[in-house]
């Protein structure tokens, strides 16, 4: 009995691994557009959030696992990616395509309880999976657009379900940061690659031609950040919703997160995944809660 307890409990716990339930912290975004409007305090547009939350949270399982089942080859040969269900064999190939049709179910059921527009944003993301893991992330540059696409698509999400108007500034803000952390996970990949001569990506071979390149953009992503954030922070709409004198304050918690991300990627050497370094870095989280609390309650205070 307690063989099969344990049985039970290690199958489950694979199942969480390969539905990537830590990646979930991304889907955070759907509640953005309720955020920064104001509205996130309604329990209607909080409830239809959380709706949301839960469709996105299933396409993007589906999405990964599709993605697994066809990097299981090369991702046995990376050192951390490695240690996947599929790629280790803890789950079978058999069993990854049962969960990636109860995935899809989800998405779209659940989709459908809020409305059209949202029915028709995951869809969308359903169909960029596939164009993804058979073709843009074999292609330089569209690879790390097409992952930025998918949080962008989070936020649009979160807009339709709640019925809030999305800001052009938050969307502008999300690819940029998306761009950033994308870049940096592909500069983690080639350092990878130089170091052990492991192509895990095929699409590393493009990039570690021209390794620099990838150091002037990924600054280049930084430097615009911090930029737009400032220019956002002082528009006509956002000085007349958020009463408090010292907004400008909150940009010290971006520039720190940001700084500290780029310390990461080129002296640390240790940016291969974002959410690990999310859940494991004390300073990016200090920067990430400063500048929620500071922000909010300037919206809500």
């Amino acid at each position: 009995m307690k063989t099969s307890l344990k049985a039970l409990k290690g199958t489950l716990f694979h199942v969480l691994r390969l539905l990537r339930v830590h990646h979930y912290s991304k889907n955070l975004l759907v509640f953005a557009p309720a955020f920064f409007a104001q509205e996130l305090t309604d329990m209607r547009v909080l409830y239809k959030a959380a709706m949301g939350f839960g469709a996105i949270s299933s396409a993007a399982s589906a999405v990964y696992i599709l993605n697994d089942i066809f990097d299981a080859p090369m991702d046995a040969k990376h050192p951390y990616k490695s240690q996947r269900p599929l790629a280790s064999g803890d789950v079978s190939i058999q069993a990854a395509l049962f969960l990636l049709a109860g995935c899809v179910f989800m998405a779209v059921l659940t989709a459908q309880f809020l409305n059209s527009k949202t029915t028709l944003i995951i869809l969308t993301y359903l169909m960029l999976g596939p164009a993804y893991t058979l073709v843009l992330k074999k292609i330089p540059i569209l690879d790390v657009l097409a992952v930025s696409a998918f949080l962008v698509m989070r936020l649009f999400v979160g807009s339709f379900a709640t019925s809030v108007e999305l800001s052009g500034w938050i969307v502008l803000m999300t690819l940029l940061l998306s761009l950033f952390l994308a870049l940096g996970k592909r500069k983690d990949d080639v350092m990878i690659y130089h170091n052990n001569r492991v192509r895990t990506r095929k699409v590393v071979g493009g990039y570690s031609r021209g390794n620099s390149y990838l150091n002037i953009f990924l600054i280049f992503i930084a430097l615009s950040i911090i930029c737009v954030y400032l220019l956002y922070i002082h528009t006509e709409n956002v000085q007349e919703r958020v009463c408090v004198p010292y907004l400008y304050l909150t940009a010290i918690f971006v520039v720190i997160g940001i700084l500290r991300y780029l310390y990461l990627v080129f002296v640390q050497r240790d940016s291969g995944s974002p959410v690990r370094i999310f859940f494991k870095d004390r300073i990016i989280q200090c920067a990430l809660a400063g500048w929620i609390i500071t922000f909010g309650f300037g919206l809500y205070g």
